[in-house]
C-alpha cells in the first residue's frame, strides 16, 4: 500500500526544493502551485517504509531552510 506525504513551500522555494528532491532520488506524484503564493509537492511512499522517508524527508526540508536563510 502506498502513502503521501506533502510538502508545502512559498513559490519562491520551489525550485530549490524540486532540484534537491530530484537530486536525492525521489519523484514526484504531484508538483504544481497551490494557493496564494505557495507550491505543492507530493511524495509517493511504500506504507512499511512511510516513517523512515518520513524522517528523511524531514532532515531535508531542514537543510533546505538552513541554506535558505543563509543565503539571504
Amino acid at each position: 500500500m502506498k502513502k503521501k506525504i506533502g510538502i508545502v513551500c512559498d513559490n519562491y522555494k520551489a525550485n530549490k526544493y524540486r532540484k534537491r528532491f530530484l537530486k536525492e532520488g525521489y519523484t514526484f506524484e504531484y508538483d504544481k502551485p497551490s494557493i496564494r503564493d505557495t507550491h505543492l509537492f507530493r511524495i509517493e511512499v511504500d506504507e512499511k517504509n512511510y516513517n523512515k522517508e518520513k524522517n528523511k524527508i524531514e532532515k531535508i526540508l531542514t537543510q533546505l531552510e538552513f541554506e535558505i536563510k543563509n543565503s539571504n
